[in-house]
């Protein structure tokens, strides 16, 4: 049961922002890049540092779902003019190609 009754409103305002400063990131292509690298880079040290077993699956599983998503949006970023991309959905003008 939740304890309070925002009925998720925090939680909404919450993937809001990161989705704000997601696309405010990736607007600038050198940022975006050095975005993807430090969460290809993070997982990996985790990887070299762990000392359990579990704690290394753990990171691998990580540097893993951290390589797939470098891949796509690093495709994307290679593809597409983010910074178009992102101003052109954001007026309106996502169907023109």
């Amino acid at each position: 049961m939740e304890i309070f009754v925002d009925f998720g409103l925090f939680e909404f305002l919450a993937a809001l922002g990161l989705a704000a400063a997601a696309r405010a990131a990736y607007r600038r292509r050198w940022l975006g890049i050095l975005l993807l690298a430090l969460s290809v880079l993070a997982p990996a040290l985790l990887l070299a540092v762990s000392r359990g077993e579990l704690a290394r699956w753990l990171a691998a599983a990580c540097l893993a779902t951290a390589l797939v998503n470098a891949g796509l949006i690093g495709t994307l970023m290679r593809r597409h003019d983010f910074g178009q991309l992102l101003a052109r959905q954001q007026r309106g003008l996502g169907e023109q190609p």
